[in-house]
């Protein structure tokens, strides 16, 4: 059976089980073609692409060639890649963006690229339901063996599809090696990603995808050299000349970290910076995961025992810092077991990956301390943050400590997260940008002192 489950909806007919992908009703009537897809094991491999590539060409078989595409599912990059390309001979490619719930065209004539089709089939102007004021900067590296295309969004978290059409001039001038493979790299939009691998795949002999736990991920080839699926081993950080920094949230069990970490995670990539989120957790319950944890990863807690998923972890740790692909890492670490201990046997596998810390507790803020001075002195601390679900949000640049209030799953989905919290947050990423950290003796030593009164400058 193959991982991928798909739904082909044909133009004129319903979205029937594919509705679930797309968020819509089962009776929607579609006058595009749609392509839709579930991951049954929630972990796609690059070796499963040969399979894949061999079912998409079967599937599009009983689509409409006449009408437009719209892709859906989630699924890493090079997926998408791969099915730009092979889907690339219908009128318009389109990637659903659930946002708006129409596609970003990505693919077909110059005039439609940047423009959304809806299922009716209408081509429109694509406009966020947010403010996005990003801009896309790219830069091409010639390497020895192989080009690489570093994407980013700069200046906003978000890019309105409409950047397309100026990314559009600047793909038709890039200076485009063709003799050597191109790899696609950059923290992006999926439809921007799926807009570059269609305007690049007929320019190279093979094109592939940067996986940051894996390296460049073969989506298409036309060179016996490399096969779909095949991995090519990437120093991006000779490359690109950049050293992530790992930063672990931690603290006790409903503390808030996921939603501190989705907010920090935000504020950073409002700054420009390119960031990654890696679950750690390794035991919560599913339904009580991350919030910033991707469908994908949340399927790792129902097929991965604890022990299996600590070894993804720290190999997807490992695998990134070597990597050097994103500015930051942040990981969302378990809340130990108070009462006995809190830096537990795995928590400590992780914790020997991270640069720093941010300690995010309702209680045992000390504790936390003295058990990170003991099991990992190496490891820093950013700051010591106590979680409240009320009162007043408050830090101290100074000694490092500080209240958040109202880190709560409910109020974050509503926008109503304190303004004082986002303060909070907002001088913690500075100091993570400024790489100002501190022993964790000496964080328990200011705490305590805080504590009692007496105000200790670090």
């Amino acid at each position: 059976m193959s991982k991928v489950e798909f739904y082909t909806i044909g133009a004129g007919r319903k979205l029937g089980d594919a509705s679930q992908v797309l968020g819509l009703a089962p009776d929607t009537i579609t006058n595009v073609n749609v392509v839709a897809w579930n991951i049954r094991t929630g972990v796609l491999e690059p070796p499963d692409l040969a399979e894949v590539e061999a079912q998409v060409r079967e599937l599009a078989r009983a689509l409409d060639t006449a009408k437009p595409v719209v892709l859906s599912g989630r699924a890493p990059l090079w997926l998408y890649a791969l099915l730009v390309h092979e889907l690339h001979y219908f009128p318009a490619v389109a990637v659903w963006d659930p946002r708006i719930r129409m596609g970003v065209v990505v693919e077909g004539p110059d005039d439609l690229i940047g423009r959304a089709v809806t299922l009716s089939g209408d081509f429109v102007e694509a406009k966020l339901p947010v403010e996005a004021k990003g801009a896309v900067s790219s830069r091409l590296i010639h390497a020895d063996k192989l080009q690489l295309l570093h994407v980013e969004i700069v200046g906003d978290r978000f890019a309105e599809p409409r950047v397309l059409r100026d990314v559009l001039k600047e793909v038709k001038d890039m200076e485009v090696d063709g003799a050597k493979p191109l790899v696609i790299e950059g923290s992006m939009p999926v439809w921007l990603a799926s807009f570059y691998a269609a305007r690049l795949v007929h320019r190279v002999p093979a094109l592939l995808v940067y996986d940051p736990r894996l390296g460049g991920v073969v989506s298409a080839t036309h060179t016996p050299e490399l096969k779909v699926g095949d991995v090519v081993p990437i120093n991006l950080s000779e490359l690109l000349k950049k050293e992530p920094v790992v930063i672990g949230v931690v603290g006790h069990p409903n503390s808030g970290k996921s939603v501190f970490l989705h907010l920090l995670n935000a504020e950073l990539k409002r700054r420009g910076f390119t960031t990654l989120t890696q679950e750690g957790d390794l035991f919560a319950p599913t339904q009580e995961w991350s919030l910033h944890a991707p469908e994908v990863r949340r399927e790792l807690k129902k097929q991965m025992s604890p022990e299996e998923r600590l070894r993804w972890v720290v190999e997807s740790l490992d695998g990134v810092k070597k990597a050097a692909s994103v500015d930051f890492v942040l990981v969302d670490i378990g809340g130990g077991r108070p009462g006995e201990r809190l830096v537990t046997m795995e928590n400590l596998a992780i914790l020997q990956r991270v640069d720093a810390v941010v300690v995010v507790s309702r209680e045992g803020l000390e504790d936390w301390l003295r058990e990170l001075e003991l099991y990992v002195p190496k490891t820093k601390v950013v700051a010591v943050l106590h979680s409240k679900l009320r009162g007043t949000a408050k830090f101290d640049k100074d000694t490092r400590t500080g209240v958040v209030v109202g880190l709560d799953r409910e109020l974050y989905a509503q926008g109503n997260v304190p303004e004082g919290t986002l303060k909070v947050v907002s001088e913690v990423a500075e100091l993570i940008v400024s790489k100002k950290f501190i022993a964790p003796g000496r964080a328990l030593e200011v705490l305590t002192a805080s504590e009692r009164g007496h105000r200790v400058e670090v």
